[in-house]
């Protein structure tokens, strides 16, 4: 399964297009999001909401740490604090990542529910990390990167883990799966 990983939209319409532009490009069957999809302003007549409630990819979703009860409300996909996908022998865990309070826990995680990758959000800085067997996956953010990063989201193949700016569509980091 080709998996498409994006995370902290907060509420960029822009931001959700391009990613699934590049998302239908790359052949995507299943969207990840790792939360913060929305604002605090956020209305049922939101822009983004429309968007993605009505993507041709199924999407589903973790909570993120600005995603509120009236937020979640508005979307007609799954949002719950943890998704788990099992993809033949992968197990991937997805969650936001505030609650992780640093990698050595996120592996932990990891590691007590079988998982091949974790993927997470919230940093909005994109990292591909590998130790012991174990992936742990932050697509940056596609709505507001910080520090030096670019706008960027994640494609998960079979092979591979692609890191793409989001407005260019370029690939940034094509590393292949061991």
């Amino acid at each position: 399964m080709i998996i498409g990983i994006v995370s902290d939209t907060h509420d960029n319409l822009h931001g959700w297009n391009s990613a699934l532009e590049i998302f239908q490009r790359e052949k995507v069957e299943l969207i990840l999001h790792c939360g913060d999809i929305l604002e605090a302003h956020a209305k049922a007549e939101s822009s983004l909401c429309r968007a993605m409630n009505s993507s041709p990819i199924p999407v589903l979703a973790v909570r993120g740490n600005v995603d509120a009860n009236d937020h979640v409300a508005l979307l007609n996909f799954p949002v719950v604090p943890l998704v788990l996908v099992q993809d033949g022998p992968n197990r991937i865990i997805a969650v936001h990542g505030n609650l992780l309070a640093d990698k050595a826990s996120a592996y932990r995680q990891a590691t007590s529910l079988s998982a091949r990758f974790l993927v997470r959000g919230h940093t909005h800085i994109p990292e591909i990390e590998r130790k012991n067997g174990v992936y742990l996956l932050n697509p940056g953010s596609a709505g507001s990167p910080r520090g030096f990063s670019q706008a960027s989201v994640m494609v998960l193949s079979p092979e591979r883990i692609k890191l793409i700016a989001l407005h260019s569509g370029e690939i940034i980091k094509d590393e292949p799966l061991y």
